[in-house]
């Protein structure tokens, strides 16, 4: 896993099932999870909305902190955090607001905030327990892929 997480990196769920046109470029992270290349939410959000599926974005700021030995180490605890908890809320993209560092005797204190995002069909957001059922559901989108 990568340690040079910056503030703007934007997160997508592996094996998410899209219409092609929103396939974008990008490389593994972490269990399930790849890091965009290249792409702002506003272009995400555009190319969504031109093959009828919308991309929310929850204002509710998540943060989690960590202590690690080591700067990557502790980068790396965090966002596994912060992705862990996307899951678990049934969130399928996640953008990183934040990163604060400081060092405190000798131990690295890393703090990440991120927004959830869901990219979807519908037209609204639907609740935890319906997205769940999305995400584990691998119906077929005529011509659409596994992200």
């Amino acid at each position: 896993m990568e340690t040079s997480l910056i503030a703007g990196s934007r997160f997508l769920v592996n094996g998410l099932i899209a219409p092609p046109s929103l396939r974008f470029a990008g490389r593994p992270y972490s269990d399930g999870w790849r890091i965009l290349s290249n792409f702002q939410s506003s272009e995400i959000g555009t190319r969504a909305r031109d093959c009828g599926w919308n991309f929310f974005f929850m204002a509710e700021l998540t943060k989690r902190s960590v202590f690690g030995l080591s700067r990557g180490a502790a980068l790396r605890s965090a966002a596994k955090k912060i992705l862990s908890q996307a899951q678990r809320d049934a969130f399928n993209a996640v953008k990183i607001t934040e990163l604060i560092h400081r060092q405190v005797l000798g131990l690295h204190y890393v703090t990440i905030c991120a927004n959830f995002r869901s990219l979807q069909k519908s037209s609204h957001l639907n609740s935890v327990s319906a997205r769940r059922r999305e995400l584990a559901t691998s119906m077929c989108i005529p011509g659409a892929e596994r992200l």
